[in-house]
Protein backbone atom coordinates (compact mmCIF):
# COMPACT_ATOMS: atom_id res chain seq x y z
CA UNK A 1 0.00 0.00 0.00
CA UNK A 2 1.32 3.11 -0.78
CA UNK A 3 0.97 6.68 0.56
CA UNK A 4 0.85 9.56 -1.76
CA UNK A 5 0.30 12.71 -0.14
CA UNK A 6 0.31 15.34 -3.41
CA UNK A 7 -2.70 14.88 -6.16
CA UNK A 8 -0.50 15.22 -8.60
CA UNK A 9 2.03 12.79 -7.37
CA UNK A 10 -0.93 10.35 -7.12
CA UNK A 11 -1.92 11.47 -9.94
CA UNK A 12 1.30 10.71 -12.38
CA UNK A 13 1.36 7.51 -10.57
CA UNK A 14 -2.21 6.72 -11.93
CA UNK A 15 -1.29 7.40 -15.45
CA UNK A 16 1.94 4.99 -15.02
CA UNK A 17 -0.28 1.95 -13.98
CA UNK A 18 -3.02 2.96 -16.26
CA UNK A 19 0.07 2.80 -19.67
CA UNK A 20 1.50 -0.07 -17.69
CA UNK A 21 -1.72 -2.49 -17.20
CA UNK A 22 -3.84 -0.93 -20.04
CA UNK A 23 -6.50 -0.23 -17.43
CA UNK A 24 -7.05 0.74 -13.68
CA UNK A 25 -10.01 -0.30 -11.60
CA UNK A 26 -10.72 2.71 -9.26
CA UNK A 27 -11.43 0.21 -5.80
CA UNK A 28 -8.29 -1.24 -6.74
CA UNK A 29 -6.27 2.00 -6.94
CA UNK A 30 -7.91 3.37 -3.87
CA UNK A 31 -6.95 0.65 -1.88
CA UNK A 32 -3.32 1.07 -3.46
CA UNK A 33 -2.98 4.53 -2.63
CA UNK A 34 -4.49 4.10 1.19
CA UNK A 35 -7.30 6.62 -0.29
CA UNK A 36 -10.92 6.82 -0.92
CA UNK A 37 -12.89 5.26 -3.89
CA UNK A 38 -14.39 8.94 -4.32
CA UNK A 39 -10.60 11.03 -4.59
CA UNK A 40 -9.92 8.22 -7.27
CA UNK A 41 -12.40 9.19 -9.08
CA UNK A 42 -11.80 13.30 -8.82
CA UNK A 43 -8.46 12.30 -10.21
CA UNK A 44 -9.75 10.70 -12.88
CA UNK A 45 -12.31 13.52 -13.78
CA UNK A 46 -9.70 15.81 -13.64
CA UNK A 47 -7.31 13.34 -16.47
CA UNK A 48 -9.62 13.36 -18.49
CA UNK A 49 -10.32 16.60 -18.81
CA UNK A 50 -6.68 16.62 -19.76
CA UNK A 51 -6.99 14.53 -22.23
CA UNK A 52 -4.52 11.82 -20.45
CA UNK A 53 -7.68 8.81 -20.46
CA UNK A 54 -11.11 7.99 -21.00
CA UNK A 55 -12.85 6.98 -17.74
CA UNK A 56 -14.76 4.04 -18.73
CA UNK A 57 -17.57 2.40 -15.42
CA UNK A 58 -15.38 1.58 -12.36
CA UNK A 59 -11.85 2.84 -14.05
CA UNK A 60 -10.33 4.07 -16.65
CA UNK A 61 -8.22 2.98 -20.04
CA UNK A 62 -5.70 4.71 -22.14
CA UNK A 63 -6.89 7.05 -24.30
CA UNK A 64 -6.45 5.48 -27.34
CA UNK A 65 -7.67 2.11 -26.39
CA UNK A 66 -12.24 1.81 -26.51
CA UNK A 67 -14.36 -0.80 -25.28
CA UNK A 68 -14.65 -3.32 -28.45
CA UNK A 69 -18.32 -4.02 -29.97
CA UNK A 70 -18.81 -7.06 -27.94
CA UNK A 71 -17.58 -5.00 -24.31
CA UNK A 72 -14.40 -6.81 -23.94
CA UNK A 73 -12.65 -5.20 -21.53
CA UNK A 74 -8.49 -5.69 -21.33
CA UNK A 75 -7.68 -9.14 -21.76
CA UNK A 76 -10.78 -10.65 -20.00
CA UNK A 77 -11.14 -12.03 -17.11
CA UNK A 78 -7.59 -12.21 -14.58
CA UNK A 79 -6.86 -15.28 -13.35
CA UNK A 80 -8.39 -14.85 -9.88
CA UNK A 81 -11.55 -13.65 -11.76
CA UNK A 82 -12.02 -17.20 -13.65
CA UNK A 83 -10.91 -18.90 -9.95
CA UNK A 84 -14.32 -17.45 -8.77
CA UNK A 85 -16.39 -18.07 -11.82
CA UNK A 86 -15.54 -21.68 -11.88
CA UNK A 87 -16.70 -21.71 -7.98
CA UNK A 88 -19.54 -19.24 -8.84
CA UNK A 89 -20.92 -21.20 -12.01
CA UNK A 90 -20.94 -25.13 -10.48
CA UNK A 91 -23.83 -23.85 -8.43
CA UNK A 92 -25.76 -22.42 -11.02
CA UNK A 93 -25.94 -24.92 -13.99
CA UNK A 94 -28.33 -27.82 -11.96
CA UNK A 95 -31.95 -26.18 -13.48
CA UNK A 96 -33.73 -23.24 -12.26
CA UNK A 97 -33.45 -19.56 -12.91
CA UNK A 98 -30.69 -17.02 -12.27
CA UNK A 99 -30.58 -13.09 -12.80
CA UNK A 100 -26.96 -12.01 -13.67
CA UNK A 101 -25.60 -8.75 -13.88
CA UNK A 102 -23.19 -6.55 -16.24
CA UNK A 103 -19.49 -7.01 -15.29
CA UNK A 104 -16.43 -8.47 -15.43
CA UNK A 105 -16.70 -10.93 -12.79
CA UNK A 106 -19.91 -11.71 -13.09
CA UNK A 107 -18.68 -12.48 -16.88
CA UNK A 108 -16.20 -14.46 -15.70
CA UNK A 109 -19.24 -16.24 -13.99
CA UNK A 110 -20.80 -16.40 -17.24
CA UNK A 111 -17.86 -17.98 -19.72
CA UNK A 112 -17.52 -20.53 -16.86
CA UNK A 113 -20.29 -22.25 -18.10
CA UNK A 114 -19.59 -24.48 -21.23
CA UNK A 115 -22.06 -27.01 -21.42
CA UNK A 116 -25.53 -26.56 -22.25
CA UNK A 117 -28.08 -26.44 -18.96
CA UNK A 118 -31.55 -26.50 -18.08
CA UNK A 119 -31.10 -23.06 -15.93
CA UNK A 120 -33.32 -20.56 -17.47
CA UNK A 121 -30.76 -17.37 -17.17
CA UNK A 122 -32.06 -13.79 -17.47
CA UNK A 123 -29.35 -10.93 -17.71
CA UNK A 124 -28.50 -7.11 -18.43
CA UNK A 125 -25.82 -7.24 -20.11
CA UNK A 126 -25.24 -7.76 -24.01
CA UNK A 127 -21.95 -9.78 -23.30
CA UNK A 128 -23.30 -12.50 -21.05
CA UNK A 129 -26.68 -12.71 -22.92
CA UNK A 130 -24.13 -13.52 -26.22
CA UNK A 131 -22.94 -17.06 -24.58
CA UNK A 132 -25.13 -17.82 -22.72
CA UNK A 133 -27.60 -17.80 -25.05
CA UNK A 134 -25.20 -20.80 -26.93
CA UNK A 135 -26.02 -23.07 -23.63
CA UNK A 136 -29.12 -22.49 -22.07
CA UNK A 137 -32.75 -20.28 -22.11
CA UNK A 138 -31.36 -16.86 -21.84
CA UNK A 139 -33.32 -13.82 -21.25
CA UNK A 140 -32.42 -10.08 -22.11
CA UNK A 141 -33.28 -7.19 -19.72
CA UNK A 142 -33.85 -4.26 -22.02
CA UNK A 143 -33.12 -0.51 -21.28
CA UNK A 144 -30.65 1.77 -21.27
CA UNK A 145 -26.80 0.58 -22.70
CA UNK A 146 -23.77 1.57 -20.77
CA UNK A 147 -21.61 2.06 -23.55
CA UNK A 148 -18.60 0.85 -21.58
CA UNK A 149 -20.66 -2.43 -20.27
CA UNK A 150 -22.44 -3.11 -22.33
CA UNK A 151 -25.43 -3.97 -19.60
CA UNK A 152 -28.74 -2.00 -19.59
CA UNK A 153 -29.69 0.38 -16.31
CA UNK A 154 -32.45 2.97 -15.82
CA UNK A 155 -36.55 2.85 -15.81
CA UNK A 156 -37.24 0.14 -18.57
CA UNK A 157 -34.91 -2.49 -16.79
CA UNK A 158 -35.78 -1.91 -13.46
CA UNK A 159 -39.74 -2.10 -14.50
CA UNK A 160 -38.97 -5.99 -16.04
CA UNK A 161 -36.87 -6.55 -13.01
CA UNK A 162 -40.72 -6.09 -10.93
CA UNK A 163 -42.34 -9.52 -12.81
CA UNK A 164 -39.37 -11.84 -11.79
CA UNK A 165 -38.61 -13.96 -9.05
CA UNK A 166 -35.60 -16.00 -9.94
CA UNK A 167 -34.20 -18.49 -7.53
CA UNK A 168 -30.39 -16.91 -8.00
CA UNK A 169 -28.98 -13.47 -8.47
CA UNK A 170 -24.90 -12.99 -9.14
CA UNK A 171 -23.46 -9.95 -8.76
CA UNK A 172 -20.40 -7.46 -9.02
CA UNK A 173 -19.55 -4.82 -6.97
CA UNK A 174 -17.73 -1.78 -7.09
CA UNK A 175 -16.45 -1.99 -3.23
CA UNK A 176 -17.29 -4.15 -0.34
CA UNK A 177 -17.26 -3.38 3.45
CA UNK A 178 -18.22 -5.97 6.04
CA UNK A 179 -20.14 -2.68 7.96
CA UNK A 180 -21.76 -1.10 4.79
CA UNK A 181 -22.05 -3.80 2.72
CA UNK A 182 -21.54 -3.58 -1.38
CA UNK A 183 -21.69 -0.51 -3.13
CA UNK A 184 -21.19 0.97 -6.81
CA UNK A 185 -20.01 4.05 -7.92
CA UNK A 186 -22.78 4.56 -10.67
CA UNK A 187 -26.14 5.70 -9.33
CA UNK A 188 -28.16 4.58 -12.01
CA UNK A 189 -26.19 0.68 -11.98
CA UNK A 190 -26.92 0.41 -7.97
CA UNK A 191 -30.19 1.08 -8.91
CA UNK A 192 -30.47 -1.90 -11.18
CA UNK A 193 -28.28 -3.67 -8.55
CA UNK A 194 -30.84 -2.78 -5.32
CA UNK A 195 -33.76 -3.93 -7.17
CA UNK A 196 -32.31 -7.68 -8.35
CA UNK A 197 -31.28 -8.22 -4.85
CA UNK A 198 -35.06 -7.18 -3.49
CA UNK A 199 -36.26 -9.73 -6.54
CA UNK A 200 -34.17 -12.88 -6.10
CA UNK A 201 -34.66 -15.66 -3.73
CA UNK A 202 -31.07 -15.88 -3.21
CA UNK A 203 -28.28 -13.17 -3.21
CA UNK A 204 -24.40 -14.56 -4.58
CA UNK A 205 -21.53 -11.61 -4.98
CA UNK A 206 -19.03 -12.63 -6.66
CA UNK A 207 -15.67 -10.14 -6.15
CA UNK A 208 -11.84 -10.07 -6.16
CA UNK A 209 -10.14 -9.38 -2.81
CA UNK A 210 -9.18 -5.75 -4.39
CA UNK A 211 -12.71 -4.50 -3.94
CA UNK A 212 -12.66 -4.55 -0.12
CA UNK A 213 -11.84 -1.12 0.14
CA UNK A 214 -13.47 2.24 0.98
CA UNK A 215 -17.38 1.80 0.03
CA UNK A 216 -17.80 3.30 -3.39
CA UNK A 217 -20.82 6.58 -4.08
CA UNK A 218 -23.98 4.24 -3.76
CA UNK A 219 -25.09 1.66 -1.54
CA UNK A 220 -27.04 -1.18 -2.96
CA UNK A 221 -27.07 -4.42 -0.64
CA UNK A 222 -25.70 -5.34 3.14
CA UNK A 223 -23.79 -7.87 3.65
CA UNK A 224 -26.90 -9.59 5.59
CA UNK A 225 -28.35 -9.65 2.34
CA UNK A 226 -26.12 -11.87 1.15
CA UNK A 227 -26.43 -15.82 1.39
CA UNK A 228 -23.25 -16.65 -1.29
CA UNK A 229 -19.94 -14.30 -1.19
CA UNK A 230 -17.26 -15.82 -3.48
CA UNK A 231 -13.64 -13.95 -2.90
CA UNK A 232 -10.21 -14.79 -3.66
CA UNK A 233 -7.80 -15.83 -1.14
CA UNK A 234 -6.08 -12.27 -0.64
CA UNK A 235 -8.89 -10.84 1.76
CA UNK A 236 -7.26 -9.84 5.21
CA UNK A 237 -7.71 -11.56 8.15
CA UNK A 238 -9.54 -8.79 9.60
CA UNK A 239 -12.33 -8.29 6.71
CA UNK A 240 -12.39 -12.26 7.40
CA UNK A 241 -12.72 -12.10 11.19
CA UNK A 242 -15.55 -9.23 10.13
CA UNK A 243 -17.41 -11.56 7.42
CA UNK A 244 -17.41 -14.24 9.44
CA UNK A 245 -20.01 -12.58 11.97
CA UNK A 246 -23.00 -12.93 9.62
CA UNK A 247 -24.88 -15.79 7.80
CA UNK A 248 -23.08 -15.80 4.70
CA UNK A 249 -21.50 -18.75 3.27
CA UNK A 250 -17.84 -17.11 2.19
CA UNK A 251 -15.75 -18.75 -0.49
CA UNK A 252 -11.86 -17.90 -0.82
CA UNK A 253 -10.64 -19.27 -3.71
Amino acid sequence: METIALPEERRQHILTRLNTDGRIEVPEIAKQFDTSVETIRKDLIELEKRGLLKRVHGGALPLNQHPSPLGDQSDGPTDTQRRIGVAAAARLTNGGSVLIDAGTTTQAVVEAIKTPTDTVFITNSLRAAAHLASVATTHFLGGVINAATLGTHGAKTVDQLYALRPDWVVLGADAIDPDYGCSSSDPEIAEVKRNMVSQATQVMVVVEGSKFTTPALVHFAPIDHVDVLITSKDVPQDVRDALAEYDCEVIYT
